[in-house]
């Protein structure tokens, strides 16, 4: 579910968050243990050098110098491009998270529209009505039950069942349906509004008009649907992912080892615990960003998305709006009425064609008729004509 904050709340209030923080996350990563354990075991080999140096008599460097040293170059090195994959890969999950937003958002959008044109095309029939828009909500119920583990549950089928969009044949139905599940349904939503609007060989073209426009949205519904398959079954490949673990794997142990001549004990552990929390909870973050249908803190609500969807569809289905048409309501006041009708002004360029045709000012329509031509004007015109036919004639006649 996702966490709702102020971006104004105070930088005390956020340091001490827990619930959703990388703090949360890395806690349980093994990783971050692993390492610290391994930092200290580097520290013990460095005290058990020491202590063997002072056993011989000898002058014993000071602790946390008596490891073989490593150059600062070559930690920067793998710490760097550990950076590169990091960010690279972040940015790709992040893309991919909004991507997937962007359809969710749009198969909402997509059933109120759906809804919309079913209240205003089909029949004015509860029954009619609910069984068109009803197969569609279903559809979006299966596909985000389906993303979820292993797809649909028995559970989740009783969910859809209880909410009123199927019956338990057409559950069957579903359950037995080698495709692609979530299409099922708008197909049948498209049945139902053919049953209404299509009869072979008296469909008028209002109706074949309607149906149209109804196709195209169960069609690009469809879409989102299979894109969002799509997008999770096409993650980031994994070779460069299994690249991107190695090297955080190597700068988390060479900054574990470098850190050992760097200060006291203490101070390399405080400093090498931030370095991970902020660099394996950038990881985490990104690894939940490329599949938000889980139960982590940034995926989406999907309960949330579905009921809003059922709750929309349904208060337009039962909305009671009438056209006014010509008639305006009493308590309102037509600031049209009344009104001067203003000719617009035209430029001197339209001069030679406005006075053909007709022409629209604010809604009035003034008619001009065609200019008048003299009799001796027209000659003009005519004569050349009649010579070119007589020309043509007497060719036609020598050619025969």
């Amino acid at each position: 579910m996702t966490i709702e904050y102020d971006p104004a709340m105070g930088v005390l209030q956020i340091f001490f968050s827990w619930r959703g923080t990388v703090l949360q996350q890395v806690a349980t990563e093994p990783l971050f243990w692993i390492v610290l354990l391994l930092h200290g075991a580097f520290w013990g080999i460095d005290y058990a050098i020491r202590l063997d140096c002072q056993g011989r008599g000898g002058v014993c460097p000071a602790p946390g110098q008596n490891l073989p040293e490593i150059n600062w170059s070559a930690v920067t090195l793998t710490s760097s491009l550990f950076a590169f994959f990091l960010i690279f890969y972040q940015s790709q999950c992040y893309s991919r998270f909004y991507a997937l937003y962007g359809h969710c958002v749009a198969l909402g959008g997509g059933l109120m529209e759906w809804s919309s044109l079913v209240r205003q095309h089909m029949p004015y029939n509860p029954d009619v009505q609910w069984n068109c828009v009803r197969f569609m909500l279903a559809a979006l119920n299966v596909e985000y039950y389906g993303l979820r583990d292993a797809g649909v549950d028995d559970d989740e089928w009783k969910i859809i069942k209880d909410r009123g969009l199927l019956t338990q044949r057409e559950v069957d139905r579903l359950k037995a349906y080698d495709g692609f599940k979530p299409f099922l349904p708008v197909y049948w939503a498209l049945g139902e509004c053919k049953e209404h609007l299509w009869t072979p060989g008296k469909t008028s073209q209002a109706n074949v008009l309607r149906m149209q426009m109804l196709e195209d949205k169960a069609l690009k519904f469809r879409g989102h649907t299979s894109q969002i398959i799509n997008h999770l079954k096409q993650p980031v490949p994994f070779p460069y992912f299994h690249v991107l673990n190695l090297m955080l794997v190597v700068a988390l142990v060479t900054i574990a080892y470098a850190l050992v001549k760097e200060g006291h004990i203490g101070m390399t552990f405080v400093v090498l615990s931030v370095y991970m929390v902020c660099v394996l909870g950038l990881k985490s973050v990104a690894v939940q960003l490329a599949d938000p249908f889980g139960t982590d803190e940034v995926d989406f609500d999907l309960e949330t998305f579905m009921k809003g969807a059922q709750k929309n569809a349904l208060a337009l289905c039962m909305d009671g709006f009438v056209p006014w048409g010509r008639q305006l309501p009493n308590e309102l006041t037509n600031p049209l009425d009344g009104g001067a009708v203003v000719e617009p002004h035209r430029p001197k360029s339209m001069d030679a064609t406005k006075s053909f045709g007709t022409s629209k000012s604010m809604g009035k329509r003034r008619i001009v008729q065609p200019p008048k031509v003299s009799p001796e004007r027209t000659s003009e015109f005519s004569a050349p004509l009649e010579e070119h036919a007589t020309g043509g004639q007497k060719l036609l006649n020598d050619h025969l």
